[in-house]
């Protein structure tokens, strides 16, 4: 195994994220004891734990990656402290929340998390002196080293569960909680790290998947998309919500695999095709915006729908600055968190104050 990838490496990058770390493996332990608390007032002590160990985790991922290569003074505590009270604020207004009838919270977290994992995936890539191409490589080619080692660690364990469950009579349970801990201990925090590969050294497979078989399966995933365009189009029946759903998909994960493919200049035969293969996803933009004009029309704004309507305009943001502004590509990031901020959270034009007053006035 390379060097890089060993558990020492794995300790010794506790200094670059000393907060986020702790958070995930303190996260991890709570949940694992709380599947056999007996009482359930102990067990809403330690959700409301986990909760704040979730929020604090997540910004602390944000803090901490602003820090990378700054000392960590005053202000480095300062910021940490401003996370620990906006953690608590979030649940206390999680419990406030619970008291409303119909009021769901949850899009909230979902919300809090990627605004500020956005923020810490642009400052991981800030911090690190290369193309935003080569750092999702480096990203890919670690996040592929520790799913493998995932997958041997879990292929182990699955062989070695039977055999101890029925010589030792032990509870399935215990054998559960193993692989929680292995999930939390492992894989996340192997996650965690995989977003600042400060040194990797690259392999033949992430070479070869992001010179051959990913595009070769972008391409046959573009054309099986058309296909099912141009029939739909002379059926004459938009299926509003699986054409925006599969366009959507196919971007988050399409986009990417073209910025890695245009990393390789050599020996890539699929280079001048991914170019411009960000073309084909022009002629998606106004059926995505026919699809969800349909169903704000019929049925009014949802939450979902105002975040597609972001996502929309994310889109044409991100075509526009790989065809004519690509040393921007870097910030593609941060425009993420901008957007996800405004939808979200801003006043009186996040997602929930715009929905609640299009469903009033529908109903009215």
């Amino acid at each position: 195994m390379n060097k890089n990838y060993t558990l020492k490496t794995l300790l010794f990058s506790f200094r670059k994220f000393p907060v986020t770390l702790p958070c995930i493996w303190l996260f991890t332990i709570l949940l694992i004891a709380n599947i056999h608390v007996p009482f359930i007032l102990y067990q809403q002590f330690i959700s409301e734990i986990l909760t704040f160990l979730f929020c604090f985790g997540t910004i602390s991922f944000f803090i901490d990656a602003l820090f990378l290569r700054r000392q960590r003074s005053k202000w480095y505590f300062f910021t940490l402290f401003l996370g620990i009270l906006l953690s608590l604020l979030f649940v206390w207004l999680e419990i406030r929340a619970s008291f409303i009838p119909y009021f769901d919270f949850f899009q909230y977290y979902i919300c809090y998390f990627l605004f500020f994992f956005s923020l810490g995936v642009y400052f991981c890539s800030q911090n690190l002196s290369c193309s935003f191409e080569e750092y999702l490589v480096k990203v890919f080619d670690r996040t592929l080293h520790y799913h493998i080692v995932w997958f041997l660690l879990s292929l182990g364990f699955n062989i070695i569960t039977p055999i101890a469950l029925q010589l030792f009579h032990l509870d399935s349970f215990l054998m559960l909680q193993i692989l929680l801990l292995l999930f939390g201990l492992y894989y996340m925090s192997s996650f965690l790290l995989s977003w600042y590969p400060e040194e990797t050294n690259e392999n033949v497979i992430t070479s070869f998947l992001i010179k051959y078989m990913l595009p070769g399966i972008l391409i046959v995933v573009f054309v099986i998309i058309y296909i099912y365009i141009t029939r739909i189009l002379i059926i004459g029946n938009i299926p509003p919500n699986v054409l925006l759903r599969n366009t959507a998909v196919l971007f988050l994960f399409g986009m990417p695999i073209c910025f890695m493919n245009a990393h390789y200049h050599e020996n890539n035969p699929f280079r001048r095709i991914t170019k411009w293969l960000p073309c084909l996803f022009f002629p998606f933009i106004p059926l995505q915006i026919y699809s969800i004009g349909i169903r704000i029309y019929e049925n009014g704004i949802t939450p979902l729908r105002y975040g597609a309507i972001f996502f929309i305009f994310f889109e044409c943001i991100a075509l526009f600055l790989y065809y004519f502004r690509k040393t921007c590509i870097k910030q593609l990031p941060l425009l993420a968190a901008i957007l996800i901020a405004f939808c979200c959270f801003f006043p009186f034009v996040n997602m929930k104050y715009v929905s609640y007053f299009s469903q009033r006035t529908a109903i009215e």
